[in-house]
């Protein structure tokens, strides 16, 4: 960031020390910038739009290293010209009281423990995302049709996702070896840096921080990556792009091909010319998207008994909310139960309401990302049991992938338990019984970011 500004500006001619280091900053009235030095005594910023009549502002500026700093300041000198999408301002700091003060003095003394490349993949992205954002603002004020946007989109959209994962990748490499209190320094400077180019101009990442259900990964935010993997949602090219790539990247992609596998094995269960019935549990249900995609293709072509297991009743409403506009002649094999339970009934092998004692195919995506290896491995025994003799047992898990996770993790604070193809193979070692495990690797476009393990009480091979 400093390097591209007019050197003159930069120097100091005060006899307080001062560092040249980029902060996120804006102002009372929502004015965005960074800090290109600062000292005890004052700050020379680079913000998105001059002040031209304003002598004395009120400031914000993002620490990783404690709260914010917000303050007055008095403008000293300006550069009325724009110098790469930025106005330059120099001001000193009015009457610091002494909790400002002591902010002050802790970036001043700890900014050297944030990593230097860290730092520079972070200023170098976010110099990326403002100039792109602009290039998006400057069409978008010269063509205001929807159609030449996704145009615009679609030409640009190789080189974002390009430049976008080469960054994550970059990053994720780098935070491997990170302690929890690295981890956690390091995050909130990005986010401070990131999130308002990333975040504040992007619904679904608006939503995925909001976290409204009071966790990642809920149902809401997997029907966004179903419903708008392949559209453009968003007002601005900007933010429809933006959208575009969090619906797109590894993880989501992976989402969306995991839903289509569970659709497929379903799908199969009702092709068995030896089976009349066919019965299953899904744990953890969620929107149930799979069922709902085959009742609407009119594949439910027998009797289908299947029962749901899930703590948020929101997610049974939108299941019953989409079955409700379906053709009754599609659905008329259908017999769907709604059980509004933790999964630790089946744990602890209470009694749950609507839960069968054999099923054809049980399966869970998605909750074994979020249990410790105590928990996975009693809810897979509990699973299992419940299992017809031919039955199968199916549930996911993330990988061990650092390439992509910094975007949905260190910026989302999506916190998954990632494991390693044997760890997820142990976590069947609670079951008595005999059992058939097989990992199923799925070749797909993009990188498919789960593990798939199935397990049988026969030896004959799954799937």
């Amino acid at each position: 960031m400093q390097e591209t500004f007019t050197k003159e500006y930069l120097e100091e001619r005060r006899k307080a020390k001062r560092i040249s280091f980029t902060f996120p900053t804006k102002t009372l009235t929502g004015v965005i910038g960074e800090t290109l030095n600062l000292s005890a005594s004052g700050v020379c910023l680079a913000l998105e739009r001059p002040f031209f009549s304003t002598q004395t502002i009120q400031i914000q500026i993002d620490f990783p290293f404690s709260l914010p700093l917000q303050t007055y300041v008095e403008i000293i000198w300006r550069k009325p010209q724009a110098q790469n999408h930025r106005f330059l301002c120099g001001v000193k700091f009015l009457k610091l009281h002494k909790k400002n003060a002591q902010i002050l003095k802790e970036a001043l003394e700890q900014y050297t423990t944030l990593n230097a490349e860290f730092v520079f993949l972070t200023e170098r992205m976010r110099d990326w995302l403002t100039e792109f954002k602009i290039k998006c603002d400057q069409f978008d004020a010269m063509y205001a049709d929807r159609f030449k946007q996704i145009d615009f989109i679609e030409k640009n959209w190789a080189d974002v996702k390009n430049i976008l994962n080469q960054h994550f990748k970059a990053v994720g490499r780098l935070i491997e070896n990170f302690n929890p209190k690295e981890y956690l320094l390091h995050q909130k400077y990005y986010q401070n840096m990131l999130w308002p180019l990333l975040k504040d101009h992007v619904e679904i990442n608006r939503f995925i921080t909001s976290k409204p259900f009071g966790y990642a990964g809920d149902f809401k935010i997997m029907n966004y990556f179903y419903d708008y993997h392949y559209q453009y949602l968003g007002e601005s090219s900007y933010e429809k792009i933006i959208n575009f790539y969090t619906c797109n990247i590894p993880i989501a992609f992976s989402v969306i091909e995991r839903k289509n596998f569970f659709k497929e094995k379903i799908e199969e269960l009702l092709k068995d010319p030896d089976k009349d019935i066919v019965k299953i549990l899904s744990v953890a249900s969620g929107s149930c998207r799979e069922l709902i995609e085959l009742a609407e293709e009119e594949k439910i072509n027998k009797p289908l008994y299947f029962d749901c297991l899930d703590l948020e009743s929101e997610a049974f409403h939108d299941i019953k909310n989409r079955l409700n506009k379906i053709d009754r002649q599609n659905k008329r094999y259908l017999n769907i139960r709604f059980n509004n339970e933790n999964f630790l009934f089946l744990i602890k092998e209470k009694n749950v309401l609507n839960i069968f004692e054999e099923y054809d195919l049980i399966y869970s995506a998605g909750l074994f990302d979020y249990l410790n290896e105590r928990l996975a491995k009693k809810l897979i025994a509990s699973m299992f049991r419940l299992l017809d003799q031919d039955g199968t047992l199916c549930i996911t898990n993330v990988k061990k992938d650092p390439d992509y996770q910094p975007y949905y993790t260190m910026l989302g604070e999506w916190k998954l338990i990632h494991r390693s193809a044997d760890e997820v193979l142990a976590l069947r070692e609670e079951i008595k019984e005999t059992n058939y495990a097989k990992l199923i690797r799925l070749e797909t476009k993009e990188p498919f970011m789960f593990w798939i393990l199935t397990l049988r009480k026969n030896l004959v091979e799954p799937f």
